[in-house]
Parts: structure tokens; C-alpha cells; sequence
């Protein structure tokens, strides 16, 4: 007698607690570059829902003459770590540009305190489900995210170079997230999520979960 299975992809998600902090803080990081540029980058929030938008402020001052900055590239980096099968080593290490954005010297203002320059980008995270995956720590698998900040610098004598920064951010899920059969983020108001089943609801709170991880944690 022949046997039949069937299988379904299943999806366990776990949001963070309703008084976490994260999503209302801002987080940020300075440095100064061979005596030569001093800078500092900001993001708020530190913590944002899967599929929002994180607002990142730069601020850079020349430290000598002739100082000049080119197209900045801002971008939200994944990095993933998983122990291989029947290896005694260390875990393997990947990583992957998420989301992206270049803005154009001439967007840059010149400030009129230091004769410095400041600008103000928005970065939009993936809405789809496998574009981005949300900050975990299970076992020996680990996902988190870093903006990365790429300052070219271009110098009188004509000698160029790059700087570059790192802020970390947290990715959860949020807790009215619904997604559709493609796995793609349901936002509120959409007519398209009225009429298109989804594949998930809410997920319940933690205070409604029995042997609760650490907060934004992600089993899948």
C-alpha cells in the first residue's frame, strides 16, 4: 500500500514586549579619520518593525584644508551566522546588503558652524518575507543588522579615500504584522489585504507565551 505525506512550510514568530524601549530610542557613533575629518551618524529608531523606515542624520567637519566629500552610500547590512553540519570548526559567516541608498554630493548643505556638512536619508527595509530576516539568536544560529556608512573624501592634492562607520539595528516583528500568501507585508488600509488571504495574523504576546527567549528573538 503506497504512503502519501504532505508537508507545509511553518513559521513560528515571536514579537517583542509591549513596553520594550528599543523602538523609541535612537542610537548613534562618532569617530575622527586619521586627523583629518570628524564625524557622527545617528539612526532612529534603533529598533524598527520589519518593513519600516529608519531616518539616519550625518554630520561631518573637516579637521584640515582642502577637504572635500563625493556621493555618500548608505545601507542596511545583514549578517548571518550557522554552524556547518559535522564541522568541529568555527560557524560559517555570510552577509548581504538589504536595503540601499546614494545620495549626491549636491544634496549634501554645507553647515555654517565648522564650515562642516550635514544631511538627513531615509532607508526603507524589504516588506517580503526571505529579503530580510528579522534580529535572532537561537541556538548557534545568530542574524543582525548594521547601517554602514560609506563617506568618500577627496583631499586637495588630489588623493582620495573612504571612511567607513557602523550603527547596529534591531529588525522585530511587529505585533499587527499580517502578510500575504507571497509573503509580502500587509500595511493597514491596503485594499489589497482586504480581498487576499494572509498567511499569518498577529502573533500572540509574549505574556501569553509559556518558556519566553530573550526579546526579539525569531525561531523559524
Amino acid at each position: 500500500m503506497p504512503i502519501f505525506y504532505a508537508c507545509e512550510d511553518l513559521r513560528i514568530i515571536r514579537t517583542p514586549a509591549l513596553d520594550a524601549l528599543e523602538p523609541l530610542q535612537s542610537a548613534s557613533g562618532e569617530g575622527i579619520w586619521d586627523d583629518k575629518l570628524k564625524y557622527s551618524i545617528g539612526i532612529s529608531p534603533k529598533a524598527v518593525g520589519f518593513g519600516g523606515t529608519i531616518q539616519l542624520t550625518l554630520c561631518a567637519n573637516p579637521l584640515t584644508s582642502g577637504i572635500a566629500l563625493g556621493d555618500v552610500v548608505v545601507r542596511v547590512i545583514e549578517i548571518r551566522e550557522f554552524p556547518i553540519v559535522d564541522c568541529l570548526g568555527p560557524a560559517a559567516r555570510a552577509s548581504r546588503c538589504i536595503a540601499e541608498n546614494l545620495t549626491a554630493q549636491r544634496h549634501i548643505t554645507l553647515r555654517s558652524v565648522d564650515k562642516g556638512w550635514m544631511f538627513n536619508v531615509p532607508l526603507s527595509l524589504p516588506r517580503k518575507l526571505g529579503d530580510c530576516v528579522q534580529n535572532l539568536v537561537y541556538n548557534e544560529v545568530k542574524v543582525e543588522h548594521k547601517v554602514e556608512v560609506i563617506i568618500p573624501v577627496k583631499e586637495l592634492a588630489g588623493h582620495g579615500f573612504k571612511v567607513r562607520a557602523m550603527v547596529p539595528l534591531r529588525i522585530y516583528m511587529p505585533l499587527n504584522a499580517v502578510f500575504s500568501t507571497k509573503g509580502t507585508l500587509l500595511t493597514m488600509g491596503n485594499p489589497t489585504g482586504i480581498n487576499e488571504p494572509a498567511s499569518s495574523v498577529a502573533p500572540p504576546m509574549y505574556s501569553k507565551q509559556d518558556q519566553e527567549p530573550p526579546a526579539y528573538t525569531l525561531v523559524s
